[in-house]
């Protein structure tokens, strides 16, 4: 009988019903695996209860008796998939599960990048670093001349009079020596 299982030879009957996550049509004698991008949500079931909707998939086990939400950092745009579509672009990210479609990827806001696709979040820019436009996949070094001492900055600053930075992605400036000067802001050597 189709939904039902025969689990040793020789029965006038079937002795099971299938469990969630697995099926039996009317010619088959034991159940069978959820296939992928589909469920199979209840018991007896003579075939899977319908394919994964979008914003979810299935990767087809005996285990599938509802569909997996897209993980956060990824999307599943289509009906019955074994996998997500796609993962959201480094410099975007989407803290949510079950997203449809690459839409629900949000760009990094200034002050922030993400250098890999798929993830969940951004990361603060760097010390020594500057995040000035959305969207940003890897942080600028701040330039020689300039520094920044905190995460998550969009702009670096200009050294003061009286210190240089000859380096550039730096988070301090150095004091100008015995014996030099540093007469303007953003130095990036000693005066003589």
């Amino acid at each position: 009988l189709a939904g039902r299982h025969c689990n040793t030879s020789g029965l006038a009957a079937p002795s099971g019903v299938c469990a969630a996550g697995t099926f039996s049509g009317a010619s088959f004698s034991r159940c069978n695996q959820c296939p992928a991008g589909k469920h199979c949500n209840t018991s007896g079931l003579t075939e899977p209860s319908g394919d994964c909707r979008p914003g979810s998939y299935s990767i087809g086990s005996a285990r599938t008796s509802a569909c997996t939400p897209c993980p956060a950092g990824m999307f599943c745009d289509g009906y019955g998939l074994s996998e997500p579509s796609g993962r959201c672009d480094a410099g975007t990210h989407n803290p949510l599960s079950g997203a449809v479609s690459r839409n629900a990827c949000v760009a990094c806001g200034v002050g922030q990048f993400q250098n890999r696709s798929g993830q969940a979040e951004c990361l603060p820019c760097l010390v020594g670093t500057y995040c000035d436009v959305t969207g940003t996949a890897s942080p600028t070094p701040c330039a020689a001349g300039t520094f920044n001492p905190s995460f998550g900055a969009s702009a670096c600053m200009r050294c003061p009079a009286g210190q240089f930075q000859n380096r550039s992605g730096q988070a301090a400036c150095v004091a100008c020596s015995a014996g030099t000067f540093c007469g303007t802001s953003g130095m990036t050597a000693e005066t003589a």
